[in-house]
């Protein structure tokens, strides 16, 4: 059975299964690719995932800013109390 209406399949996190079951989830989704051509997925996973053999395009999405740690950065800089979690503080607490 074949879609005719445009699907879109998102799959996060791809990198995180285990090896084994991520081969059969990417068998699936090539097998829904071949019986409905008017699908779509899209994958989110790290560089070394790949699959679905010549049916997919990759494109590699690199953070700006430093990712997470640049976030972190720039939260801690414009913290109007920064010595409330000081090294001092956590050694009262232990």
């Amino acid at each position: 059975m074949t879609a005719a209406r445009r699907t879109f399949i998102c799959v996060g996190a791809l990198d995180e299964c285990v090896p084994e079951h991520r081969t059969v989830v990417l068998e699936s989704l090539g097998q829904i690719l071949r019986g409905s051509p008017n699908t779509r997925i899209f994958m989110a996973g790290r560089p070394y995932v790949r699959g679905l053999g010549g049916a997919a395009d990759f494109v590699f999405i690199q953070p700006a800013g430093g990712g997470v740690a640049g976030v972190l950065r720039e939260k801690l800089r414009k913290d109007t109390a920064p010595h409330i979690m000081n090294e001092q503080h956590w050694r009262q607490r232990l």
